[in-house]
């Protein structure tokens, strides 16, 4: 079982971004929506996306649509990223 099932306050949330933009969406344990908003493209925009997301719950995991184009660029880089490593990109990987 993941930490979402065996918690019944987790949220999950899903944002899609857009120019101007981002919509959010809040998801319960079992799948269900709890809601859905949008907020401007702005570091206040941002703030109050999260705190909309934490309103419900215990935030466990954030998915962003999109993180290569828009103003969330900025914000992502920013972020920690969730994509592994990719080895070869730093010169780790050795052919022969």
């Amino acid at each position: 079982m993941s930490i979402v099932e065996t918690n019944p306050d987790a949220v999950i949330g899903g944002v899609d971004t857009h120019a101007d933009v981002h919509v959010a969406a809040a998801i319960n344990h079992v799948g269900g929506v709890l809601g859905v908003e949008a907020f401007a493209t702005t570091r206040t925009g941002y703030r109050q996306l999260v705190s909309w997301l934490r309103s419900y719950g215990e935030l466990t995991l954030v998915g962003v649509e999109g993180t290569g184009s828009y103003p969330c660029r900025r914000h992502h880089r920013r972020s920690r990223s969730t994509q592994p490593p990719n080895p070869a990109s730093k010169g780790q990987v050795r052919s022969g």
